[in-house]
Order: structure tokens, then C-alpha cells, then sequence
């Protein structure tokens, strides 16, 4: 009976530690990654071509993702399957793709990302358009420099728009990292650059936050003492605890809610990802829920009903106006920064992985994106949001 091999996860190779002699882990189907004594990790597939064995080498970790590995090894899989020798079929493939523009290959990665929301990609590209595309948009991967790319960011943020600098940097080095992995470029000009030190230090004005404990206590309290539409005080007294984006706690209906198993699962197209998700619920937010039952539950399909009509949800501005009417110079969505930042500080408390909190936070991240699902570390998310809730708890009582 053959060998059942569990896939790989990402946490499982970035912590695998070099030993004496080399080693391999498994992920299946021929592919593993070897860990040399030294610390470099490369990945291997070894594969059958007209009956002889023969193995190719996919590229060093982490410049090539658990994810972008599994996707080498299906599109030589399939080559295989066409009658092709991946062997040599990768010079024929570079050789075809030289004549690919920076451009080209952008637009190509953007149409393959069906994982991503259609406002992402089109914010994406309109970014590309407005401040790549006009000065290397023409260009070829490799004839591009590290540093000309650089100059053109610090362009971005010269003009004072530092956040979209940023992410305009994150998305060039995700093109890079999917021309390397297809072979439109030998190299990605991007793992030269620290983004962090590239750009000027600022304090966005957008999603305006606290990581201080005392004025989020003082937030909390703040909230539980508010005198406005009950809909909106109680959506505001769960967000914190959850915290998704405003748009999702606006729009949370009824029948996403399971109480038996304390589970709130979003749908998709609620989404920025367009992934199915899933919000543990404590008891502290069950009670919460429960006190909007007698106001909207089966007279609304949303928990928090507009007052205007039950047919529609809280409208848009209404959780960051009551934020301010509260004298706080916070937003909805800051709360998701303030769970992050302190959850992340609280590791060593919690002991709970840093990508158990990235995946409940709904963040795209390298090798468990690749294998997502919703229910993905579910148990010690559980823990995770049963940590947050007591500190929130306690943290208005102390």
C-alpha cells in the first residue's frame, strides 16, 4: 500500500531548521523541498517522461512560494500529459516569452487572479496605468533595474500619496515574483528592495486608530454608554471583537449566524478577498447579537437594519459618525488595525502563529494562501478570537 503523504504547509517549511546532512520534506506528487545544512531550501519535482525517472529543479525558498511551487508542478504536469519534455521544453518557453512587456505580464497576472475582488483588480491596474505602465510599461522584465523601479516609487510618494506608493510597491513585486515563477523574467529586481525603508514615515489619515489600551478602554466604554440608534451601538459594541470591515458587520445577516456552533460565516461576495470566511463567536459576542433579536430578527434579514428600512442595512457612514459624535478620532475599519497590531505584540501570551491571525484578519498570505480555505487553522483561531475577547473583556474592567 503506498505511502499517504500530508501536504506541506508554509508555517512547516519556513520553520524546518537546517541539520547536519540534507534533508527532504514531501509535499506529494513528486514535489519536496531539500533543507541544506547550510540553510538554503530548494525545491525538487521529480517526474516520469516516456518511462525514465528525471527531476527538475523549481527554484530556492522563499523566492518561490509554497503555492508558486505547486503551480510549476501542475503546468509541468501537464506538459507532460501534452507529450512535452519539461526538461526541454524551459528554454523553448524562455525564448517565446522574451518579447513580453512589463505591461503584458501585468495584465496577464491580474486575469489569472479570479481569487481576487473585480474593484481590487481594477484599483490594481488603474494604479499600474497612472504610475508604472507610462515610464517601463514597454519595457521587458530583465531590462529593467531595481533601482530605476525604486525612483519611480519614490516618485509616488514624493506627491504625497505615501499609501499608494506602497501598495503600488506590492504589486509590481507580486508581478515579479509571477514573471520569475513563468519565466518572463530570470530575476525579481523587487527582492533587492525593503519597502519599509524605502518610503518616508507617515501617519495615514485613513482608518485612524488606537493601540494604546487605556483609550481603547475608554473607546469600549464609551460605546456601551451610547445613546444613539440601538442598531448601531450594538454593531459597534461587536466590532471591536470581530473586527471585519465596516462594510461586512453592516451588511451581517441572520441566516450567516450559527449559534449552536458560534460561528459567523460570510459569504464570498461580502468579501474584498471573494473567499468564504469564517468569525468565531465568543459568548460575549452572542450576547450581543441576541440583544438585537427582538429588534430585527424576523422582521429584517439584517441584524442591523438602516433605520430608515428594514429592507436595508446600517448605510455607510454610520458607525465612523457615531465614532466621532463619541469624541473619538478613530474610524469603523481602525479597529482591525488595533486587533492586528496588539495581537501580533501578544504572541508570546497567546502563542498562537502570526498566520493564524493574518488568515482570521482575511489577509492574503504566501503557501497557506495557496491551499486556503475557510475553515484553514479554525481550532486555534477559536483560541485566537477567545484570547481577544477575554482581553477586550478585561480590559473594560480593570
Amino acid at each position: 500500500m503506498p505511502k499517504i503523504i500530508k501536504p506541506l504547509t508554509e508555517t512547516e517549511i519556513r520553520n524546518a531548521k537546517p541539520k547536519e546532512k540534507e534533508y527532504r520534506l514531501y509535499d506529494g506528487e513528486g514535489l519536496y523541498i531539500i533543507i541544506y545544512p547550510d540553510g538554503r531550501k530548494r525545491w525538487r519535482l521529480d517526474y516520469v517522461f516516456n518511462k525514465k525517472r528525471n527531476t527538475k529543479s523549481l527554484g530556492k525558498y522563499p523566492e518561490v512560494s509554497l503555492k508558486e511551487a505547486r503551480e510549476l508542478k501542475r503546468e509541468i504536469k501537464k506538459k507532460i500529459k501534452e507529450g512535452i519534455n519539461p526538461s526541454s521544453r524551459a528554454k523553448v518557453i524562455l525564448e517565446e516569452k522574451n518579447n513580453s512587456t512589463f505591461k503584458d505580464v501585468a495584465l496577464e497576472y491580474f486575469k489569472i487572479r479570479e481569487d481576487l475582488s473585480e474593484n481590487y483588480i481594477k484599483d490594481s491596474i488603474q494604479k499600474l496605468k497612472k504610475n508604472i505602465f507610462p515610464y517601463v510599461g514597454h519595457k521587458h522584465m530583465d531590462d529593467i533595474e531595481s533601482l530605476e523601479m525604486l525612483d519611480i516609487l519614490l516618485k509616488i510618494d514624493k506627491r504625497g500619496a505615501n499609501v499608494t506608493a506602497k501598495k503600488t510597491f506590492s504589486i509590481v513585486e507580486r508581478i515579479y515574483k509571477y514573471a520569475v515563477m513563468h519565466r518572463y523574467a530570470k530575476r525579481n529586481i523587487m527582492s533587492d528592495l525593503d519597502k519599509r525603508i524605502a518610503f518616508r514615515t507617515v501617519k495615514s489619515s485613513n482608518f485612524k486608530h488606537t493601540t494604546d489600551p487605556k483609550e481603547l478602554k475608554e473607546i469600549l466604554l464609551a460605546i456601551d454608554m451610547y445613546k444613539g440608534d440601538f442598531a448601531t451601538k450594538i454593531a459597534l459594541k461587536i466590532l471591536p471583537y470581530v473586527f471585519v470591515r465596516p462594510f461586512v458587520i453592516r451588511h451581517m445577516e441572520w441566516d450567516e449566524i450559527d449559534f449552536e456552533n458560534k460561528m459567523w460565516e460570510i459569504p464570498k461576495e461580502k468579501m474584498k478577498t471573494k473567499r468564504e470566511h469564517l468569525v468565531p463567536l465568543t459568548n460575549t459576542v452572542i450576547k450581543y447579537i441576541n440583544e438585537m433579536k427582538e429588534i430585527s430578527y424576523g422582521v429584517s434579514k439584517y441584524v442591523f437594519p438602516s433605520k430608515v428600512s428594514n429592507l436595508k442595512p446600517l448605510s455607510e457612514n454610520t458607525l465612523n459618525f457615531a465614532l466621532k459624535r463619541l469624541g473619538f478620532d478613530v474610524t469603523a475599519h481602525g479597529f482591525r488595525h488595533t486587533a492586528s497590531t496588539i495581537l501580533h505584540e501578544n504572541m508570546h501570551i497567546h502563542k498562537l502563529d502570526k498566520d493564524v491571525i493574518e488568515i482570521q484578519l482575511a489577509h492574503t498570505i504566501n503557501g497557506v494562501r495557496g491551499t486556503y480555505n475557510k475553515a484553514e487553522y479554525i481550532e486555534e483561531r477559536i483560541r485566537l478570537m477567545q484570547w481577544w475577547s477575554d482581553y477586550l473583556d478585561n480590559l473594560k474592567t480593570q
